[in-house]
């Protein structure tokens, strides 16, 4: 969703030129491009700000997000390119004039129902203002109870039981030696007794 996002809004910005009375379809994907374009700069700049921070995590959480995150503002940066370049040229090159009428007036159909269907909901709650308010309270009360409930950490608190040992033998140790060492290890960690094994 994130990745077409830009490219759909471009495309509806042209369609909505279109609708204006606008012919020239260059002119069109233009004028769409120089009005969407702040727009399109500060969703993709809000999305890549959240993502970058997690390309620098270390320990577990950083090996499971942070490629996600450099996928992601990778993914979303070369969509924003897409969506500003190639996407008025392929709709240039693919779309008629005769398409987005017909888009247009398929689109008026089954939005003027929608948005007459809004427009009573919303005059009746404009009339009865005081039916929102359980309404809105209801939701503040649920989203208090969910957010003591939801956990605040990037990955569950996990106990393996294990442990790595790392260890280190001057450079040039033979094996025989570092094997005597490493058993003199084992018979330490042997002894422990709450190590089972």
């Amino acid at each position: 969703g994130l990745i077409i996002d830009d490219i759909i809004v471009v495309v509806e910005s042209i369609f909505h030129h279109f609708h204006k009375g606008d012919n020239d379809f260059i002119a069109t994907a233009h004028s769409s491009i120089q009005e969407m374009f702040p727009a399109i700069v500060g969703s993709s700049l809000a999305t890549l700000v959240i993502h970058i921070p997690f390309a620098f995590l270390g320990g577990v959480t950083g090996a499971f997000f942070a490629a996600l995150s450099i996928t992601m503002v990778f993914a979303l940066s070369i969509s924003f390119i897409f969506s500003v370049i190639f996407a008025p040229l392929v709709a240039a090159a693919v779309l008629s004039e005769k398409d987005i009428t017909k888009a247009i007036e398929r689109e008026q159909k089954t939005g003027h129902r929608l948005l007459h269907l809004y427009e009573r909901l919303l005059r009746v709650l404009l009339r009865r203002k005081w039916l929102v308010v359980p309404f809105i309270l209801i939701l503040m009360i649920s989203g208090w109870r969910l957010y003591q409930q939801v956990g605040t950490g990037f990955m569950p608190d996990m106990d393996e039981g294990t442990f790595v040992l790392d260890y280190w033998t001057p450079p040039g140790t033979s094996l025989e030696e570092t094997d005597r060492m490493l058993q003199q290890v084992e018979a330490i960690l042997r002894s422990t007794p709450e190590v089972e094994n």
